[in-house]
């Protein structure tokens, strides 16, 4: 009956054993896990501050693509003005000074334009 009784508490006593090497292993993994999950955090809002800037950079890179885009048009009808005005002068003055008088009439205007908008 003692040896029965002496096995039981050395097997009790060997599974509280393995009971605290299993905790202590799974301590260790659940330190290592949360490093690794502290890291993937700071990981992902290193790369959402980066999409961020990249949105940033892509809007602003937008709006001056638009800009171009309107400076463009402007151009093109500038370009059918003056060559509407310089057709439809009967002069008898040189094409090529009735196109520079036309082209500096619409530089005037356009700053006159630009000056008036940022009022």
């Amino acid at each position: 009956m003692r040896i029965y009784t002496i096995l039981l508490i050395l097997m009790l006593i060997s599974f509280g054993l393995y009971q605290r090497s299993v905790i202590n292993e799974l301590k260790g993994e659940n330190k290592l896990l949360t490093e690794q999950r502290d890291e993937a955090i700071k990981t992902n809002k290193s790369l959402v501050s980066t999409i961020n800037e990249i949105e940033k950079d892509r809007d602003r890179k937008l709006v001056i693509l638009d800009e171009m885009v309107k400076s463009k048009d402007r151009s093109k009808d500038s370009i059918k003005k003056i060559i509407k005005e310089v057709e439809n002068e009967n002069s008898n003055i040189d094409i090529s000074i009735r196109t520079a008088r036309s082209i500096l009439n619409r530089m005037y205007e356009q700053t006159y334009d630009n000056n008036k908008s940022r009022d």
